[in-house]
């Protein structure tokens, strides 16, 4: 059965996106630190040093960028979630179970007021006050029949969201798979003593590709949500994300009344919960 917390979704969402840029953060640190040893052949010479370099730049860079991109992915996948529920079920709490059990309880109303209805209607001698009783019947018949149908689309929409919510996650399991094969390489290639790069790297050009549709869809995403705050439109979870994340990868490129534009936005959503 289906049952989700609005609240809790959206706290979720913005905790793990909040997680995810301290994590990326520390990652970058990490990733700059072995482009800088990479770019040391000037400074650090000899057969060693150059060994070391080719393993920094060939393994340990996108090792360290697939951390990057699989953090943001599973941020991303809680957005996703967030606001595909947004759109489809609104600002409610649904539970499954009991909108099936609503549905149950109004079809059986509606059978009873039918049943009514018609046993008036086929009198063969209608008593006096059978035609007023006819129409109350029918006006509650009608009002069930409308509830019974908001009741229905709200489960639909329940089902729908959670059947399309297993496909959040699969770009964070695509990364957590390669980072699990690179994690496997590294292993093997340091136990053996030395910088010898690990037999399997085919990993390498998956990492690589995500990065560079990062960069891509880091910039959209964000031209896409400031465009939004232009038109004084608001923006879904995955929008401040988008924001939030551009500005730390150019601090300099992003105008501080955007960043307080976010920041209020995320205490709006705090505090309605």
């Amino acid at each position: 059965m289906v049952k989700v917390n609005y609240a809790s979704l959206q706290t979720q969402s913005s905790t793990m996106s909040t997680v995810s840029q301290s994590r990326v953060a520390g990652f970058n640190q990490l990733l700059n630190a072995f482009n800088s040893f990479g770019d040391s052949g000037n400074e650090l010479i000899g057969t060693g040093y150059d060994a070391a370099r080719v393993y920094a730049t060939s393994v340990m860079s996108p090792y360290y960028k697939g951390f990057i991109l699989y953090s943001e992915a599973v941020a991303d996948a809680a957005n996703t979630l967030a606001d595909n529920y947004v759109a489809k079920c609104g600002a409610e709490n649904l539970d499954e179970e009991q909108l099936q059990a609503e549905i149950d309880s109004i079809t059986r109303g509606c059978m009873s007021l039918s049943a009514s209805i018609s046993g008036l209607q086929s009198k063969t001698k209608p008593a006096e006050g059978d035609a007023a009783r006819i129409s109350r019947l029918q006006e509650q018949l009608t009002a069930a029949q409308s509830q019974l149908t908001t009741v229905q689309e709200k489960l639909a929409n329940l089902r729908a969201f959670s059947a399309e919510s297993l496909s959040a996650c699969a770009s964070a399991d695509t990364y957590q798979l390669l980072i699990s094969k690179a994690m496997s390489g590294i292993s093997t290639s340091f136990g053996g003593g030395s910088f010898a790069l690990p037999q399997d790297l085919s990993w390498v050009g998956d990492i690589e590709q995500g990065w560079a549709d990062r960069e891509i869809a880091l910039e959209n995403n964000y031209l896409s949500a400031l465009e939004k705050v232009k038109n004084g439109e608001s923006l879904t979870e995955s929008e401040l994300t988008a924001i939030e994340r551009y500005a730390a990868a150019y601090p300099e490129s992003v105008d501080t009344s955007v960043l307080q534009h976010v920041q209020q936005a995320r205490q709006v959503t705090r505090q309605r919960r």
